[in-house]
């Protein structure tokens, strides 16, 4: 999603997915988040992705990610920091500086 940069392409695009999700079925997004990341390394990663992709890279955050998840259940710890998720041990539990990238998964009902 982090490569579509009009708005209503992406919500059309999760829309489909959750559309044709059967009841139960889950959705998984990871997506880019410069918040969570220096700056500069920030600058750097828009730089190189503007020379690879058509348009470049954008940047969503917990708030403009979680209305992909609409009329799902939304599962715990939510759209978060993807390091929150899983921690691998207590040197980093949800530390957001670890890969500027947020995420979620949700439930079909």
């Amino acid at each position: 999603m982090h490569f579509f940069t009009d708005e209503d392409s992406v919500r059309g695009i999760t829309a489909t997915l959750r559309d044709a999700l059967p009841s139960g079925g889950y959705l998984v997004v990871s997506h880019a988040y410069s918040a969570t990341i220096d700056e500069g390394k920030a600058d750097e990663v828009r730089s190189i992705y503007s020379k690879t992709s058509a348009d470049g890279i954008v940047h969503r955050g917990p708030a403009a990610l979680a209305p992909h998840f609409d009329g799902m259940e939304l599962l715990e710890p939510g759209v978060v920091p993807v390091e929150s998720w899983r921690p691998r041990d207590d040197t980093y539990p949800g530390d957001p500086s670890r890969s500027g990238y947020v995420g979620a998964v949700a439930r079909k009902p």
